[in-house]
């Protein structure tokens, strides 16, 4: 928790301290460079975990293949800033199934960042250290290992931006949030890729947060900011420990699911949360994956700020919202069921701290509601959210339509689109049509709830897009169609008589005491939560 040290109000007139892209000198920046300096000098030019038995020869494996090589130099071969960032033992969910299932347990995944491209290559190994598979992300980051999740705060605390901003030194007792990627509009964080993490520092009897900046490509801060937390940020609320040990047993198992019409596999991803996989309807292949690979949260105070985070495994790492309880089969009165999770912060509902539900409802009469909910409590009274849901077809679609406001039009491309609640009424609300040429045409209609606006993007399936777990995509803090499966249609396929995914992004915008946000209240002496959720999604439905 913050410490209990008193500190001063926010400066008056001096919302944003920006830095001066100066370097910051503290022993483990000077440390970090010498490593890259040693790495450098010798093939294959990439710092390494200090790692012993299978795992350092798995990782020696992965940053020996030449595929690797070609995503961690240039063209020409000169060697780029690269890191293995994690190698541990895959689990089911982190990977393709074709590919997990030919890794019969035995694979490890390695996780090598490139700094100078913001690019993150995962390559699965077997046991006895023989690569299956390497895949290159572009514009994609991993979540970030503990030596710089430390890092990131020892350089704001050192920082004169935040001791400007601040009054004083930060105390590094009162950061929290120090893991978790973030930008700042303008800065280098955004115009050149750079990995960026925002430490941000709470204290009691405060309604303000101090954020800061930290680029960790660089070893800069690129700013600081005060951020209101809203009216009883200075609570706090007591939470059960998580039953860590209970819920990472869905990380390393499927569960099968068999109810009515309906058949399908669930299990918790590293960091794409809960995925529904080989979903059968009346016997028959429909969807491969249902996900939402990334909740994005943006705020305008401080300007394009955000944060992209990442729901999974309790023991994936420290930057991911994990579970608050084992997924649950909930049983409704007309014979559906829902597949139900929440994932949330440690210390929610104090401010910057997060609860997440998504809720997948399966009818007997075949309809599946995909609902996305925020419990609160940001950072800010001004944020706005973005869940990335991704829905992969099982089979190739004959046709794709997509409704315009006019009528039915059938994309023959890779593209995305807008969608508003307040388009013009009709009898069916459908916006999006499946047609799979052997069976009945699919329907997806946006269940807007306090959603004010969703992007549809639909791409070509690949297995490199999100088959596996997908690491963080897109520029977060955007309030735009940025929001990462952009970057799946440039340059645009054909889509022809092949599988499709969807990738669906409602926008719901954040009210203090109104909409995603929480609060404490005391009843019967105690403190206990009190939520104004908000929540969005989308219906699929087969055609009568």
């Amino acid at each position: 928790p913050p410490s209990s040290r008193p500190l001063p109000p926010p400066p008056a007139g001096t919302p944003i301290v920006l830095g001066t892209g100066e370097r910051i000198d503290i022993p483990a920046v000077r440390e970090r460079e010498a490593a890259f300096t040693r790495a450098l000098a010798t093939p294959p030019f990439i710092v390494t975990r200090p790692l012993s038995g299978t795992e350092a020869a798995v990782q020696m494996a992965a940053i020996h293949d030449p595929r690797v090589h070609a995503a961690t130099r240039t063209e020409t071969g000169e060697p780029l800033r690269s890191e293995v960032f994690s190698v541990a033992r895959a689990r089911p969910g982190d990977l393709p199934p074709d590919l997990s299932g030919a890794c019969g347990g035995r694979c490890f995944r390695t996780l090598i960042y490139n700094f100078a491209t913001n690019t993150t290559i995962i390559v699965v190994s077997l046991d006895d250290a023989r690569v299956l598979d390497v895949q290159v992300q572009p514009n994609t980051q991993p979540e970030i290992p503990a030596h710089l999740a430390t890092l990131a705060r020892d350089l704001a605390v050192a920082s004169p931006e935040a001791a400007q901003a601040l009054g004083l030194p930060p105390n590094p007792d009162d950061s929290i949030y120090e893991a978790t990627k973030t930008s700042l509009r303008s800065s280098a964080c955004e115009r050149r890729n750079h990995l960026c993490v925002a430490p941000i520092f709470l204290w009691p009897g405060s309604e303000q947060a101090l954020w800061v900046i930290v680029d960790l490509t660089d070893h800069t801060v690129i700013g600081a900011a005060w951020s209101v937390t809203g009216a009883g940020g200075r609570r706090s609320l007591t939470e059960a420990t998580l039953a860590n040990a209970v819920i990472a047993q869905i990380c390393d198992a499927e569960t099968v699911v068999e109810r009515g019409p309906w058949r399908f596999a669930y299990l918790l991803t590293s960091s794409d949360g809960l995925e529904v996989r080989d979903l059968r309807y009346r016997g028959q292949p429909l969807i491969e994956s249902i996900k939402i690979v990334d909740w994005h949260v943006g705020y305008t105070l401080p300007p394009g700020s955000g944060f992209a985070d990442a729901i999974g495994c309790p023991v994936f790492s420290q930057a991911a919202i994990v579970p608050f309880a084992p997924p649950e089969l909930l049983d409704g009165a007309d014979g559906a069921v829902t597949l139900h999770i929440r994932y949330q912060s440690r210390a929610w509902p104090q401010a910057c701290n997060y609860v997440y539900v998504t809720d997948i409802t399966f009818s007997p009469a075949g309809s599946i509601d995909i609902d996305a909910q925020n419990l609160g409590r940001g950072c800010n009274t001004t944020g706005f959210y973005h869940p990335v849901i991704r829905i992969a077809w099982a089979e190739p679609a004959a046709s794709t339509r997509v409704w315009d406001g006019q009528g039915w039009q059938s994309w023959t491309h890779e593209q995305w689109t807008t969608f508003h609640p307040e388009e013009p009424e009709r009898p069916e609300p459908a916006r999006i049509a499946y047609d799979p040429g052997t069976g009945p045409s699919w329907y997806g209609t946006p269940a807007w709830g306090h959603g004010d606006r969703a992007y549809l993007y639909i791409s070509r399936y690949a297995a490199a897009e999100g088959a596996g777990n997908l690491e963080t995509i897109g520029t977060v803090g955007r309030d735009d169609e940025r929001q990462g499966p952009e970057q799946f249609l440039d340059p645009p396929e054909p889509l022809g008589f092949s599988r499709v995914v969807w990738w669906y992004v409602p926008r719901i915008k954040n009210v203090e005491r109104r909409q995603c946000w929480a609060d404490v209240r005391v009843q019967d002496g105690r403190l206990v939560p009190e939520v104004w959720p908000c929540r969005s999604g989308l219906r699929l439905a087969p055609a009568p």
